[in-house]
């Protein structure tokens, strides 16, 4: 099954069925890798919450490292979840104004828009790559791991957002390029 920003189309005709239809036409090869990462972050997130919560209440006694745990693994979820967000094109977006731009000017915005997305995710990688760089020697205060495991990963996630967003602004120069070459 194509993805599903490659279909508008496709987008307001499942929107317009009950939750039911959709259940039924669910595919699981449809998920994208990113959908696949952030499965077995949540359910650990899950299973931590879960301990913290069981510790807590019914062993009268919190578990220490639930807490900075959860926290980590809710790092992970938010920019991996972005990263998948960004393939599916579910981020929330204002384009009230550009879609009422004609013309020549709006190709422009859109494309220094999709530019400056691929330069925000790219820089945001350099940046996090430094943090984990600076963190490698500092643990987490409950569990004896590195900080920079989780910067790391943030890193991978971040790289998954800017070459989703390169190839996206590739496609929409190169279409836009077409179009003008056509008229």
């Amino acid at each position: 099954m194509p993805d599903t920003h490659d279909q508008p189309e496709r987008q307001v005709a499942e929107a317009d069925m009950f939750i039911e239809d959709v259940e039924q036409s669910f595919d699981w090869k449809s998920i994208p890798v990113e959908g696949w990462i952030c499965v077995p972050i949540f359910w650990g997130l899950a299973a931590v919450v879960f301990w913290q919560f069981f510790t807590r209440y019914a062993l009268d006694s919190s578990a220490v490292w639930t807490e900075e745990v959860a926290r980590q693994l809710l790092i992970l979820l938010t920019f991996f979840g972005a990263a998948y967000a960004l393939r599916t094109r579910a981020h929330i977006c204002i384009n009230f104004f550009v879609l009422m731009i004609t013309g020549k000017t709006r190709r422009y915005i859109e494309e220094a828009s999709a530019l400056l997305q691929v330069a925000f995710y790219g820089y945001s990688v350099f940046l996090t790559l430094k943090i984990a760089k600076a963190t490698q020697y500092q643990t987490l205060m409950s569990v004896d791991v590195s900080k920079s495991y989780v910067y790391y990963a943030v890193a991978v996630a971040l790289v998954v957002m800017t070459a989703r967003a390169l190839v996206d602004a590739w496609t929409l120069l190169r279409s836009s390029r077409q179009r003008e070459a056509g008229q």
